[in-house]
């Protein structure tokens, strides 16, 4: 067995071979797990907050699909079936009746009423093409110890009808 020098470290008997806590040692054995709690709790907080709003970010993308969707399949029908399907991309898409298809999509899906403070930022027709921009905020369970109670969420989708057949 080796004899490691006393000047080597505390703690190290004469023999080398096991560590002893000395009164010395006892408090850094409290501050080492008093900082290891800390930076997990800090990590636990994180990793929360980042959660709910990636939660609330993939239910405003789901919600803004289906408005647009909605919002495509707002053609004027008369003119399709007047003119027939091959004059489908002469036939434009009405932004009013674009947003009155689209908000009528957001009051039968009742999502005003689940998701507080959801806003409708952009109903766009881009040709044949329908853009829906949504924005909500989320409350962040452990920032609001740091004085950030919420964040504002932003989501948007795209959609164009494609009839077939």
């Amino acid at each position: 067995m080796r004899n490691w020098p006393t000047s080597y470290g505390r703690g190290w008997d004469s023999g080398g071979s096991r560590c002893r806590l000395t009164a010395e040692d006892s408090g850094t054995t409290l501050l080492v797990i008093t900082a290891l709690v800390v930076v997990l709790t800090m990590a636990v907080a994180v990793v929360t907050d980042l959660g709910a709003v990636t939660m609330q970010r993939r239910s405003l993308a789901a919600q803004a699909d289906a408005a647009a969707i909605a919002g495509a399949q707002a053609i004027d029908l008369g003119a399709y079936y007047s003119r027939g399907r091959s004059a489908l991309d002469a036939i434009p898409l009405s932004p009013a009746r674009v947003e009155t298809a689209v908000m009528t999509h957001f009051q039968g899906s009742e999502a005003f009423l689940n998701t507080p403070g959801l806003s409708v930022d952009e109903i766009r027709v881009d040709g044949g093409q329908v853009r829906v921009s949504l924005s909500a905020p989320v409350r962040l369970p452990f920032a609001a110890v740091l004085g950030r109670g919420s964040v504002r969420v932003r989501a948007g989708s795209a959609a164009r009808l494609i009839l077939v057949g």
